[in-house]
């Protein structure tokens, strides 16, 4: 898989207090292009396995996400989570980071959730 300015963050599960690596891709704003129009990603997946430890997750990412592409990481701040269903997010690009907002969750099953599909 190669993601050309895609976001690797960190979701945390307040439930259970475990660490999701999530994938965010490209996401571009209908509507005509102008000056400063701003950059939205949407997530594209999380693993759904959780680890119980922090560093275990960013060596899941280092091993899995590292190559993925031409991608930003965002790891200095998780993003909040229930645990329940998927999480579907959209983001926008602020001074290069990315700010979520949670606008669905999904029922699923799997190890990487594919969101491509909302």
């Amino acid at each position: 898989m190669y993601i050309v300015n895609g976001t690797v963050a960190m979701l945390k599960n307040i439930t259970t207090g475990e660490w999701h690596p999530i994938l965010f891709r490209d996401a571009p704003l209908p509507g005509p292009e102008f000056l400063n129009k701003p950059q939205r990603q949407r997530s594209y997946g999380h693993c759904t396995h959780g680890f119980r430890l922090r560093s275990d997750a960013i060596k899941f990412i280092d091993e899995h996400l590292g190559s993925c592409g031409l991608c930003r990481f965002q790891l200095d701040e998780d993003i909040a989570w229930d645990g329940e269903g998927k999480p579907c997010l959209v983001g926008v690009l602020v001074n290069d980071r990315l700010v979520c907002f949670n606008v669905a969750v999904a029922k699923v099953d799997g190890d990487m959730v594919d969101g491509s599909d909302g």
